[in-house]
């Protein structure tokens, strides 16, 4: 697939990313009421991955748990995005959400422009309060839940 032509440093810098490690992690600083998220761009073209958000975690440990997860794809040992992992964040188990297409605008917008279309898989690493829960579970806390709004929805517990 022909990607686009770049038309500022940003996607000179994406592509070149993407040329030479396979992706790239993109992070958006929170605002009033919206927490930070960081997203990956070129998991599916590099390796027929699907792409990953995070909401709400610093851009070093998303950027991080990112890596775990495309040096896992590239080695042909995918994550089972089915099931929790504890792969991904040193100490933790994370959880992964399949996120609607409908909301990959209000989000992944380079990946979008990357991939020209929606036509790629977009999961949400979601990852455990301090007590182990995660935003779905009814004794997770509502200041937890809105620094991690959860896209999709979970699956059956696993």
């Amino acid at each position: 697939m022909a990607h686009p032509t770049p038309k500022n440093s940003y996607e000179r810098e994406l592509l070149e990313n993407i040329r030479q490690f396979g992706w790239q992690a993109t992070f958006v600083a929170g605002s009033r009421g919206s927490p930070s998220f960081a997203y990956t761009i070129g998991l599916h073209g590099s390796y027929a991955h699907p792409e990953l958000i995070v909401i709400g975690l610093p851009r070093e440990v998303a950027h991080d748990a990112f890596a775990a997860v495309a040096q896992s794809a590239a080695s042909d040992r995918p994550i089972d995005f089915s099931r929790t992992s504890s792969e991904v964040l040193p100490g933790y188990t994370c959880a992964f959400v399949s996120v609607p297409r409908a909301k990959y605008g209000d989000y992944v917008l380079s990946a979008l422009w990357w991939e020209q279309g929606d036509s790629f898989a977009l999961y949400q690493l979601v990852w455990p309060s301090a007590d182990g829960l995660f935003p779905w579970d009814a004794r997770a806390s509502e200041q937890f839940r809105r620094e991690q709004p959860v896209l999709g929805s979970p699956s059956a517990p696993r």
